[in-house]
């Protein structure tokens, strides 16, 4: 093929070629290879870049989808953390709601006794515990004896006057800290009994 090089489209019908192949090669090459083909698939590999495009192609696709990948696991982490804090933050109200409901019942244990609420005002359950609830409607209770000594005598009862009373935890309580130290001590106990 000597001359000057002309430009072939991919268009143009098949060239024909004559070569030699020696004699030690040929042998080697089975009966039923067909050398066209075979030879075809040779020099296609050889001086085709349509491979190394596709390659090329490939591997920016690769680095695309390592990157939306990166992306979507940074969203996945931060999501994961979000719920963890909501889970923990949820957990630290139910506990704080849970020393309301122990304060209340310890004060519902100390009125039974009385007949009425064991302070005046809103003080002590607010300013000094850190609670508050509906101080009228317990103080009638006490008083007419709904409330007994009976009706008190689980923690799982105070739990359900506590929704009646709508006892709530407001915190910054003045003896709040200690008092807490002594409600995780009563929780501890009571979850390892009651297997929560």
């Amino acid at each position: 093929m000597r001359g000057r090089p002309r430009k072939y489209s991919i268009d143009d019908p098949p060239i024909k070629v004559n070569f030699y192949i020696p004699a030690s090669l040929r042998y080697k090459i089975p009966d039923d290879t067909v050398l066209t083909d075979l030879l075809t698939n040779i020099l296609t590999n050889y001086f085709d870049d349509s491979k190394k495009v596709e390659l090329k192609e490939l591997e920016k696709k690769e680095i695309e989808l390592k990157e939306q990948l990166a992306v979507v696991q940074s969203k996945i982490l931060k999501l994961r953390r979000e719920m963890e804090e909501s889970e923990k933050i949820k957990k630290e109200l139910e506990l704080k709601q849970s020393y309301a409901v122990w304060q209340f019942w310890n004060i519902l244990k100390q009125g039974v006794k009385i007949n009425r609420l064991p302070f005046i005002g809103n003080k002590y359950p607010e300013t000094i515990l850190g609670i508050k609830f509906n101080y009228d409607a317990v103080e009638k209770a006490l008083k007419s004896k709904e409330i007994i000594s009976y009706s008190i005598e689980t923690f799982e009862q105070a739990i359900q006057l506590a929704k009646q009373y709508n006892v709530t935890y407001i915190g910054r309580g003045q003896n709040e800290e200690s008092e807490f130290n002594k409600f995780k001590n009563f929780y501890e106990e009571y979850k390892r009994k009651v297997k929560i």
